[in-house]
């Protein structure tokens, strides 16, 4: 069996050097729809329920749509799996703004 870790914190820096605009923001869900990264704290361990791109990166699949973000709001989103972990990322920035 293979085990290995990987630095939430670290990886969370490394997304804020990436610039989505005044409100746009990255999320990650774990195999289990599991929201483990997010910007705002009380998102963390929230199931993935409104956010149709971050669970479709769970299930493998990528791509770019509109959709609504777990808070419910419009957003535009870019998606993609962290197949090696199972896991997906999204890349969302409010239409509001």
């Amino acid at each position: 069996m293979i085990r290995g870790a990987v630095n939430l914190e670290k990886l969370e820096n490394k997304l804020h050097e990436i610039k989505l605009g005044s409100q746009g923001i990255f999320v990650i869900a774990d195999q289990h729809n599991r929201i483990i990264l997010h910007p705002e704290a009380n998102q963390i361990s929230q199931t993935v329920e409104k956010n149709t791109a971050l669970i479709e990166a769970v299930e493998g699949k990528s791509g770019q749509k509109e959709g609504y973000n777990n808070r419910g709001e419009l957003s535009l989103q870019s998606y993609m799996p962290l197949s090696g972990l199972g896991w997906g990322i999204v890349a969302q920035q409010p239409l509001a703004s």
